[in-house]
């Protein structure tokens, strides 16, 4: 049986390398390529980035994070 501690952390790696797969993002290339995610803060934007910097060596890619201030949430300036 796996380890149940990391499945959940497996499955959203997997799943963002099919993404990436599937939308073409990524080219076999030697060099590395500049991939910048824009973040909000939420939750959601710091799992995709935390997921993207754990598969950035795998993939070969330099990431990098831009700041996304969408003024949806009475939370957002804190």
């Amino acid at each position: 049986m796996p380890d149940s501690a990391a499945d959940p952390i497996d499955a959203v790696l997997d799943a963002v390398r099919e993404a990436l797969a599937t939308a073409g993002a990524l080219r076999h290339e030697r060099t590395k390529q500049r991939v910048v995610v824009a973040l909000s803060g939420g939750r959601d934007s710091m799992a995709l980035f935390d997921a993207l910097h754990k598969l950035a060596p795998e993939l070969s890619i330099a990431l990098s994070a831009a700041h996304v201030h969408h003024g949806l949430s009475p939370h957002a300036d804190a």
